[in-house]
């Protein structure tokens, strides 16, 4: 059995929204990396 692979990257989401008429839609969500490393393709 494998082993779990580390976290490569930690963060967190911002996200904006925006009302149209009563109902809020997604208007952009941003990652923001608090650290990260390299990304092995597999």
């Amino acid at each position: 059995m494998r082993r779990p692979r580390r976290a490569r990257g930690v963060g967190n989401y911002e996200d904006a929204f925006r009302r149209v008429g009563d109902t809020w839609l997604p208007a952009s969500s941003t990652l923001v990396l608090s650290f990260g490393g390299p990304t092995p393709r597999q």
